[in-house]
């Protein structure tokens, strides 16, 4: 196995132990969270017991309030800042994959030199460096839309109404069954992490096809 060989192996291996990581992290969220609701609840009633009845009113006032923050506020706030995190990983690897393919071609012409953000400047520099076609991916419509849908959270809070691409976040949102609208604000679910996680390893295995046989 040659060294551009070598090197293709251990970026996607280190790829992927990445992704498993954040597949893991994600789903411990639902166990650590019916703990949660299960010492509310216990809280709950240990403190209703001798309470009263002017102060039980209190008490479910909250108990409801807090219930609430652990069934929807919570949970949001985890999958926006999972997002971003997953999100900074795409690029982070997209760009070593760039630095991987400058090392196969031998070119002193780096994914710096181009202008643009993220993800499109490598795609720009991929496909002038390597002729990748990226209307070949079948992820990469998605990646675009996950792109879009990083930005509302980062920039705006996930209300897509303060956004130029309001219509667009609109549209992405009506079409995936994974995301919702609450008060004009994005809502990620965890579904739409593992999602996020099978698209982005997919586009990468792809990419490494395309390459496999310079890196031989």
């Amino acid at each position: 196995m040659n060294k551009n060989k070598l090197l293709a192996q251990l970026s996607k291996h280190s790829l992927q132990a990445q992704l498993d990581d954040f597949e893991k992290y994600i789903n411990q969220t639902p166990p650590r969270q019916a703990v949660d609701l299960l010492n509310l609840q216990k809280a709950y009633e240990d403190e209703k017991k001798d309470a009263q009845s002017d102060y039980i009113e209190y008490l479910d006032d909250y108990y409801s309030e807090q219930y609430n923050f652990l069934i929807e506020i919570q949970p949001n706030i985890f999958n926006k800042s999972t997002l971003v995190s997953l999100y900074s990983s795409l690029e982070h690897n997209l760009n070593d994959f760039c630095n991987l393919c400058q090392k196969m071609k031998g070119t002193n012409i780096s994914v710096a030199d181009f202008n643009g953000d993220g993800i499109h400047k490598a795609k720009k520099y991929l496909t002038k460096l390597m002729g990748i076609d990226f209307g070949q991916s079948q992820e990469w419509q998605f990646i675009t839309e996950f792109n879009k849908v990083r930005n509302c959270i980062v920039h705006a809070n996930g209300d897509i109404n303060k956004m130029t691409s309001t219509d667009k976040l609109q549209t992405i949102v009506n079409n995936e069954p994974e995301l919702s609208l609450k008060k004009d604000n994005i809502t990620i679910s965890a579904a739409y992490l593992i999602k996020s996680i099978r698209e982005i390893n997919g586009l990468f295995l792809w990419l490494y096809e395309c390459i496999d046989g310079t890196s031989s």
